[in-house]
């Protein structure tokens, strides 16, 4: 027979002390009899705790007690993260693999940043800055107003300084790596091809993480805009507004003072928006005609980034009327146009939720789907450019903890939030910052993680956080003189100024302007 298993008969547990003295416990309460007879502090049968009197003994939180002591440095009052996911030695060795990158790219094609006397430059917000984008740096943050009117004095105008189009041109044209890629033809006016190619030079760099020749903007809508009239005067509305706001600043833009070499990109706009009502039965018209209908709304989405106006909605509802229309996100076909609609269109559903309908912001950014779509339209055509790897690492990163952000503050939607998830609010923002910081000022990829750190600054509760977000802000306004830039200032302001108790994810969903 073989033989039977005893019945399992669970281990009586003493004391902690006597545990270590390999005794038998006599398990007295509160203290045991073995312990006291040998003149040891019994602790007792409880749980035992690793802490004294609610104290760490060693780490960050060594001798504090307190919330405020446990997150607050006795010197400058700096936040200490909580929730630390990397160490800083990591952040370091990540941020030199970035610079090294970069200088790799520089060195194989010095041509492709040529354009030093016609773009913006970046200002510094950390001490490694790559060499090639080194600039001054910024100004301390004083009054908004005086802050952005500084910047469009000092920076912006220098984009626009020829006095005439022909010069204009030919310098725009001297920089081979954001040229218009394709012959310009003489019988084009000047005015166009001036519009065109800021829109190469200045815009389309700004929709992608890592410029080249993968760029849609520049290699696939503009190349379209040569036989398409509609796409084409979609671009010129986007380029002359552009134009018009930083050589003659927003006030002067209101009453349609402008240089009579550029066309009112107002009548532009209504030009454009006719030209769309206009188009009828989408489902039964060829895949070129589908391609250019969804190319200038796209073109005309950005044309809200440029100028900060609240009529995004409404060109967002018509890309998603003019898709259903026709017939769905199958039926655009597998070319790279097709794709590169696609990649945009599922990345403005993620950027646009927050900042349309708070509900339907949890629905999108809480999807694994939603997510990994917005992550590959960001690595469009990247996925193979070993060079672009560590730029994308980062861009995934930042954008990641960007949608965890937003998502936390739902999970005290039906509470009053405690001291440990206001701590652990700020420990995330922190978080955002330190990594943000570890990435080269003027590197590649930055001006993709505008929504990103729109989405971080919002949930911002200290001084110290609001203040360097401020700085993020005021550097990508210097670089692209976007609309949109001084309006998200704004909108932080009016969000750090909320009420006690309101969400700031509630306030996102009234703005109505697109931040990307």
């Amino acid at each position: 027979m073989p033989p039977q298993k005893r019945p399992y008969i669970p281990k009586t547990k003493g004391c902690y002390q006597c545990s270590r003295r390999r005794v038998n416990c006599d398990r007295a309460e509160p203290q045991c009899q073995k312990c006291l007879s040998r003149g040891l502090e019994c602790s007792g049968l409880g749980v035992r705790h690793r802490f004294e009197n609610g104290v760490a003994s060693r780490g960050n939180w060594a001798g504090k007690a307190d919330m405020q002591a446990i997150y607050e440095d006795e010197k400058d009052g700096v936040l200490i993260r909580r929730a630390r996911k990397r160490d800083h030695a990591r952040q370091e060795n990540t941020a030199k693999r970035v610079a090294r990158a970069a200088n790799k790219r520089s060195n194989e094609n010095e041509t492709t940043r040529n354009d030093d006397e016609t773009r913006i430059n970046a200002p510094a917000v950390a001490n490694v800055v790559l060499e090639e984008y080194a600039i001054d740096p910024i100004p301390e943050p004083r009054d908004l107003e005086e802050s952005l009117e500084e910047i469009i004095s000092a920076n912006a105008l220098e984009l626009y300084s020829a006095s005439s189009s022909a010069q204009m041109v030919g310098e725009l044209c001297s920089s081979s790596g954001y040229d218009i890629p394709w012959p310009i033809p003489s019988n084009i006016p000047s005015w166009k091809t001036q519009l065109f190619q800021l829109f190469s030079q200045h815009i389309s760099y700004e929709m992608v993480a890592v410029d080249g020749l993968h760029n849609g903007w520049r290699h696939l809508i503009l190349p379209f805009a040569q036989h398409d009239e509609l796409v084409m005067n979609a671009v010129l509305t986007v380029s002359a507004f552009h134009f018009r706001l930083n050589v003659l600043g927003s006030d002067q833009y209101q009453f349609g003072s402008s240089p009579q070499c550029i066309p009112d990109p107002n009548e532009l706009y209504k030009h454009v928006i006719s030209g769309l009502k206009q188009q009828h039965q989408l489902d039964t018209c060829n895949i070129d005609k589908k391609h250019s209908v969804l190319m200038t709304i796209l073109v005309l989405i950005v044309g809200t980034m440029v100028t900060g106006r609240s009529d995004f909605p409404f060109l967002f509802r018509m890309l998603e009327s003019a898709l259903q229309a026709v017939g769905g996100d199958d039926v655009l076909g597998s070319s790279d146009a097709a794709a590169f609609i696609l990649s945009q269109v599922n990345k403005l559903r993620v950027y646009s939720a927050p900042l349309l309908n708070e509900e339907t912001a949890l629905q999108v950014i809480s999807s694994p789907i939603s997510a990994a779509q917005l992550l590959n339209s960001l690595s469009h055509k990247l996925s193979f450019n070993p060079e672009s790897a560590v730029v994308l690492s980062f861009v995934n990163d930042l954008v990641q903890q960007a949608l965890d952000i937003y998502l936390h503050q739902f999970f005290f939607i039906d509470s009053t939030p405690t001291e440990t998830d206001v701590a652990d609010s700020i420990a995330r923002v922190q978080h955002f910052k330190e990594t943000l910081e570890a990435y080269p000022a003027g590197a590649p990829g930055e001006q993709v993680l505008i929504w990103a750190s729109f989405v971080a600054a919002s949930g911002s509760q200290t001084e110290e956080h609001m203040e360097f977000f401020e700085n993020v802000f005021l550097r990508h306004y210097a670089r692209n003189g976007f609309g949109n830039i001084r309006r998200a200032l704004e909108y932080l302001r009016k969000v750090w100024a909320r009420e006690p108790g309101m969400r700031w994810t509630s306030l996102l969903a009234d703005a109505k302007f697109l931040v990307m």
